[in-house]
């Protein structure tokens, strides 16, 4: 905490949940989280610390505490500055890697357009293991969640409208691309964080450009990008559980009933979960953090506000 590298912190949080994860991702994912967590506690804090204390004032974005750098904790440092420095980082990969596959988007649009207006009918004529979904079933499916997004409750009525319609837009544009790459190039090009970061951003910018920047936007933001990325990621999962049906000899429009199924189950049990852990343990808190939810919170809020620190990001 003191001498050459002032205010460097060094934290562990051993977990079966974070040990599992690290299997799940591979030793060349954890490495770079590790590096992340490295270079914000063990060189960034310092370089703050050793750079405060040549200042008077309060170093911008001014904490609400209006404490100088040197007078915060090593936590305080985080929450000013570091914090946005790693959203910066996770924001950079998300559209970096959006922009790598433009051309697979592009491509995977146009082959889904032309899917989409080929498909007629209930298909009846294919043959078993090509029959699927009828389109009137799907159209009518987003018509439904439209309506319920137009007509939720607690939420501004002219923002609930402009969130169903922009899940409909952005949901059938990434919900496409997706289920695209999944299906020609593997789950694990699933460009979902990038997805989702960018819907944020064209929902905020979009708010601001109709003058809807007070607090009571934010969750019609956070709802749009929310319905979006699970769109993103279930269209991903359908596409792998297609291609497996596919292999076995499966009828695609039983699985995608069954798809369906599971999604309203699923979505019961965790919405209830999640409300159960947030009264007993506070979502957000250091008992139960939430990184991605506050990477959101921090873009949607600082879009709305027009105070984001851009220089940190």
């Amino acid at each position: 905490r003191t001498g050459v590298l002032p205010n460097a912190t060094l934290n562990v949080d051993i977990s079966p949940e974070y040990m599992g994860v690290g299997y799940v991702i591979g030793p060349r994912i954890a490495g770079v989280m590790f590096a992340g967590g490295v270079l914000s506690w063990l060189v960034l804090l310092p370089l703050f610390s050793i750079f405060g204390n040549y200042l008077t004032v309060p170093f911008p974005p001014v904490p609400a505490n209006g404490l100088q750098i040197s007078q915060m904790s090593p936590g305080q440092l985080w929450s000013a500055y570091i914090r946005y420095t790693g959203a910066g980082a996770v924001l950079a990969a998300g559209l970096i890697t959006l922009a790598r596959t433009i051309p697979t988007i592009v491509s995977s649009f146009r082959d889904s357009v032309r899917d989409f207006s080929a498909k007629t009918g209930t298909g009846s004529a294919r043959t078993r293991t090509e029959r699927d979904m009828p389109m009137t079933l799907v159209l009518a499916g987003t018509l439904l969640l439209a309506l319920f997004l137009a007509l939720a409750p607690r939420l501004p009525t002219q923002g609930n409208f402009m969130a169903s319609v922009l899940v409909v837009i952005f949901g059938f544009f990434f919900v496409t691309v997706s289920s695209r790459i999944v299906g020609l190039i593997g789950s694990s090009s699933n460009p979902i964080s990038g997805m989702t970061i960018a819907t944020l951003i064209l929902t905020c910018t979009i708010f601001v450009a109709l003058g809807w920047t007070g607090d009571a936007y934010s969750p019609i933001a956070l709802c749009v990008g929310a319905v979006v990325c699970i769109g993103a990621a279930t269209a991903g999962a359908t596409s792998q559980d297609l291609k497996t049906g596919y292999i076995v000899g499966a009828t695609p429009i039983y699985q995608q009933y069954g798809l369906i199924i599971g999604v309203l189950v699923s979505a019961l049990i965790i919405g209830y979960t999640t409300l159960y852990l947030h009264n007993v343990m506070t979502i957000g808190s250091d008992a139960l953090p939430a990184p991605q939810a506050t990477l959101m919170s921090t873009i949607i809020h600082g879009l709305l506000s027009q105070n984001l620190p851009w220089s940190l990001l």
